[in-house]
């Protein structure tokens, strides 16, 4: 759009007072007319899930292999107080109440099974429950397991790795 300058009242640009306002008026035969905003589509992006925050206290690292399991640990679950429990490398594991009862009378037992960061726990009592696992080591010992619940029906065992578990020893 080219525009020409005049001042109010009629007077020429070049005469006009400095108090005085220029209005701008379109040439004769100018286009005046807005542009009309097109209506393109636009594809949708790909929308992608957020990803969860895990957040680690110092020295806890999420468990991704039964390796970090191995050993004896102790905790306190729902049906008989403080006990113990044993992890195997073949990912196999027994709870008992005391540590001699886990070789010879362990009141539970069954399997677990990585898959990434989730681990798979298997019993006769409760079934398959999905968790993730967090350990805590200091100077690269085992101290502590810390359990989030991903996908769980068994409140019990849900109960029992809420509390969390304390290395004892291999």
């Amino acid at each position: 759009m080219v525009l020409s300058s005049s001042i109010a009242g009629g007077a020429s640009f070049g005469g006009a007072a400095p108090s005085e306002a220029p209005i701008a008026t379109p040439l004769p035969g100018t286009d005046t007319r807005q542009p009309t905003p097109s209506r393109t589509r636009i594809p949708p992006s790909e929308t992608l899930a957020p990803t969860p925050t895990r957040t680690l206290a110092p020295g806890q690292t999420i468990v991704a292999s039964v390796g970090d399991l191995v050993g004896t640990w102790t905790a306190w679950y729902v049906e008989f107080g403080r006990g113990f429990i044993r992890h195997h490398q073949d990912g196999t594991w027994e709870i008992a109440a005391t540590v001699a009862q886990l070789d010879s009378d362990p009141a539970l037992h069954g399997t677990l099974q990585f898959e990434g960061a989730e681990m798979t726990t298997w019993d006769t009592d409760c079934g398959t429950g999905v968790t993730e696992v967090r350990i805590t080591r200091e100077n690269g010992v085992p101290v502590r397991l810390d359990f989030r619940k991903i996908r769980d029906r068994c409140a019990g065992r849900v109960a029992d790795m809420g509390r969390g578990m304390v290395w004892v020893g291999p």
